[in-house]
């Protein structure tokens, strides 16, 4: 029984499934963290990035998708975590919307 149980949690940990689990840990605590901004351009600007990846994250959680596909996802996914945590960090810069000017 025990067996069963460590042979159980040690598949999980070479699995991909692992990864993906990771990565869903990673995005719930930045957008928990982009959630208590108070600046809100900042915020609205975080919310829209991490809103652009999670598609992603649950596609990779819920369908079987190939070794290739599934590497460019997680690539993605990261890339968009890291730019959603400089965004809270303050060191990428918030861009701003131009007004639209009606002629």
């Amino acid at each position: 029984m025990v067996i069963k149980r460590i042979a159980g949690y040690i598949s999980f940990l070479l699995s991909y499934r692992h990864k993906v689990f990771a990565l869903r840990k990673k995005y719930d605590r930045v957008r928990e963290r982009a959630d208590k901004i108070r600046n809100a351009e900042k915020r609205l600007y975080a919310l829209k990035i991490l809103d652009q990846i999670e598609p992603t994250i649950v596609m990779l959680e819920e369908q079987r998708v190939s070794r290739f596909e599934r590497g460019r996802m997680i690539r993605y996914v990261n890339s968009g975590i890291k730019q959603a945590r400089s965004v809270i960090k303050g060191k990428m810069p918030v861009q701003q919307q131009q007004p639209v000017v009606k002629k």
